[in-house]
């Protein structure tokens, strides 16, 4: 049994509780931050080093130039879906600006390895804390400074990257903190008006 401070904790005068049970956060959706149509969400709309071609942001041969997005993101997690054709590097970043960046990357041997398939990059981004899962494993970040925020960047060379949808979602509630049985036990072996005194205290240290 536990007592979670985003629920009802009541103590009444006869000294018992009222208590909800733990409640799982539902997930934000996912937004598109590239619609699939424009270079809307690329600063100066990539400066002509990318174009669109059949629903995916494409780096144009010979322009290496990286592409920003317009918008700027801070705690939340980031999706990129991507494939790409045996380029010699590639990479993605979050928080990029002033501050720094953190970037995930590969050399041409990796991608050779990845080539013709599709792919989904997940960074996942909290204060200071940023980590990335390439198709659902842990990959090595790459991290210059401790940004809290900043515009997401990518760029590939020697070859050609497929970005298929770039998303955003912010962070789901975290799990109400709880107190346990034990807790239960000493307050219910107290008298009636200490157990409010104590419950308010336990409480306070929740929040």
């Amino acid at each position: 049994t536990q007592f979670y401070k985003a629920e009802v904790l009541e103590v009444t005068g006869k000294g018992t509780f009222t208590r909800g049970g733990p409640q799982s956060a539902p997930s934000h959706p996912w937004r598109a931050i590239f619609d699939g149509k424009t270079l809307n969400c690329l600063l100066e709309q990539g400066k002509g080093a990318w174009r669109v071609e059949n629903g995916a942001l494409t780096n144009v041969l010979g322009m290496n130039l990286s592409a920003q997005t317009t918008e700027v993101f801070g705690n939340g997690e980031v999706r990129f879906r991507f494939e790409q054709d045996t380029a010699d590097w590639i990479f993605f970043a979050v928080r990029q600006g002033a501050e720094g960046k953190l970037t995930v990357e590969w050399d041409k041997l990796t991608l050779a390895k990845m080539a013709g398939k599709p792919h989904e990059l997940i960074f996942t981004c909290v204060g200071e804390d940023v980590s990335a899962l390439l198709d659902g494993q842990p990959v090595v970040l790459e991290g210059k400074g401790k940004p809290v925020k900043g515009r997401l960047q990518f760029n590939c060379s020697k070859g050609y990257v497929r970005v298929t949808a770039i998303e955003f979602r912010e962070l789901a509630p975290q799990p109400a903190a709880a107190v346990d049985d034990a807790f239960v036990r000493e307050v219910t072996a107290l008298p009636p008006d200490q157990q409010v005194e104590r419950v308010v205290a336990k409480l306070k240290e929740l929040n």
